[in-house]
């Protein structure tokens, strides 16, 4: 599944594409900086294309992303490997849904010279969705 991701400015037609895992961690970590030509906030747009029906790529609008305050740490060989997984809450224009993507990135490599590496599976559903597996899992005792 290929997905666009991209900033676009509020108020002037500038964009850029930083990356899905560095726009992401931008937002998690509280690093989006604002336009330098106009001084106007980014809004991060990403465009899922697994629509099977044809209706073309699923557009959505980060609202916030989250990452753990501790990411898991370890050595494989030579390469250092660190956990990055990401709750994300959108905007889907179309719907007039929210909803949530659990993506996640491994970050390998030899101390400074590290690449992300996108996870093999990354759940994508609505809020309500959510919501209700998040109940389900309180009801039943599994979060304090």
């Amino acid at each position: 599944m290929a997905t666009d991701a991209y900033f676009q400015w509020t108020s002037c037609p500038d964009y850029s594409y930083p990356g899905m895992f560095e726009g992401l961690r931008e937002i998690a970590e509280n690093r989006v900086a604002p336009c330098a030509k106009c001084g106007a906030s980014r809004k991060f747009h990403l465009d899922f294309n697994f629509a099977t029906d044809g209706s073309g790529p699923r557009r959505c609008t980060v609202i916030n992303a989250f990452l753990p305050s501790a990411r898991p740490k370890w050595r494989q060989g030579k390469e250092f490997v660190e956990f990055f997984p990401f709750l994300v809450f959108l905007d889907q224009p179309k719907s007039y849904d929210r909803g949530v993507w659990l993506p996640y990135w491994h970050v390998k490599g030899p101390k400074g010279r590290t690449r992300p590496v996108f996870g093999q599976w990354a759940p994508f559903m609505d809020l309500a969705l959510y919501n209700d597996l998040v109940a389900q899992a309180r009801a039943a005792g599994c979060l304090e």
